[in-house]
């Protein structure tokens, strides 16, 4: 971690050491598979966890960061997309 160990030192990009960097975005990653995972298995708790928790990294405002979390958001709005059209077609057809 960064020499000062102060969450001050994580929020600017530039004061991120290599392991610093490379950490987050292990832990970046992790957290946008966790969220497509939790989607698949129907855990909304989880995946609503992931999201809010790659927000709260986006304040270092790293552009890995960011786009990982734009992704997830994604996800999780394609998810409920899908969803409702499908009860829209399953009503559809009821008829």
């Amino acid at each position: 971690m960064n020499t000062e160990g102060s969450l001050i030192g994580l929020l600017d990009p530039q004061v991120l050491t290599g392991d610093d960097e490379c950490h987050l975005l292990t832990i970046s990653y992790e957290m946008s598979r966790t969220v497509a995972e939790a989607l698949e298995g129907l855990d909304f708790f989880l995946a609503a966890e992931m999201v809010q928790r790659l927000g709260n990294l986006s304040v270092i405002d790293h552009p890995t960061v960011k786009r990982l979390l734009a992704e997830a958001l994604g996800k999780v709005h394609q998810f409920f997309q899908s969803a409702a059209d499908k009860v829209k077609d399953d009503c559809y057809f009821a008829r």
